[in-house]
């Protein structure tokens, strides 16, 4: 992901817990930040599609608004 797509924020955390995301951080080789950013991407459950669901959400899009057919011919 681009930093141009991401948001900068502030929060507030216990130091000790802070200590323990940056232990945690280290022993996998990353960032505190990045490694925040996965815990919440993971707890939160938020999941980005990748180009190939976004071309297939697309296509039903004009589908669905009778600009394209599918399989040769328009059902429905």
């Amino acid at each position: 992901m681009n930093t141009k797509d991401k948001k900068l924020t502030s929060i507030r955390l216990n130091k000790n817990l802070y200590q323990h995301l940056q232990l945690k951080a280290k022993e996998e080789n990353r960032s505190v930040n990045n490694y925040i950013e996965t815990l919440l991407y993971d707890a939160s459950e938020y999941r980005t599609p990748n180009e190939e669901t976004l071309a297939a959400m697309k296509e039903m899009q004009d589908y669905d608004e009778g600009k394209i057919e599918l399989g040769g011919k328009r059902e429905g």
